[in-house]
């Protein structure tokens, strides 16, 4: 038996965002909000409503088009973040793990605890970042990643973008995991 699940993404990217997120918990559709928590609203995360309306929160791993916890740089889109992880090697994906432990320690230090990863932009799907994903779900005991998973590829959009995202999420989806996962549309 399949069931629908919502999930807000962005939580703490702008105001205007939150506010829409929290207009939708209120009107209870949505079942999972994903927090951006190098966003400039994060500040809002620790939201009672959450706990009322039995939302499940998750950490939204931003590495581009905010600056970064750990040391400020910004990188404009996944594009970017390509070419960087094509010549950054071992030492730009430590910088990463650092970027997105920091992530998650701002998440905690807000007394959450993280239902879910996904990444803004589907990033954590790309090579490199994938296993750092998993390897932190694994050491922060996270139930679930979320993967951009079209129920069926007719459904995606056709860019050559989106179809490339489709892949690796079916690909994702064939590994073999201790851990569950949830796989979401667009």
């Amino acid at each position: 038996m399949s069931r629908l699940l919502v999930n807000a993404d962005d939580f703490g990217l702008h105001p205007d965002i939150n506010r829409g997120i929290l207009q939708c918990v209120a009107a209870g559709v949505v079942d999972s909000v994903s927090c951006v928590m190098n966003g400039g609203a994060a500040a809002e995360v620790a939201q009672p409503e959450w706990r009322v309306a039995g939302i499940a929160l998750g950490v939204h791993l931003t590495l581009t088009g905010e600056p970064w916890l750990t040391d400020g740089r910004h990188i404009a889109g996944w594009h970017a973040l390509l070419g960087r992880l094509a010549r950054g090697g071992p030492a730009f994906l430590r910088r990463v793990r650092a970027e997105w432990e920091s992530q998650l320690a701002a998440f905690l230090g807000h007394g959450l605890t993280p239902a879910h990863l996904d990444s803004h932009q589907h990033v954590h799907l790309l090579p490199g970042l994938w296993p750092l994903c998993l390897e932190l779900q694994a050491a922060y005991r996270i139930p679930r990643v979320r993967l951009p998973l079209a129920p069926e590829l007719r459904l995606a959009r056709r860019t050559p973008a989106s179809l490339l995202l489709q892949a690796l999420a079916r690909r994702r989806r064939r590994e073999p995991r201790e851990a569950g996962l949830i796989f979401d549309g667009f």
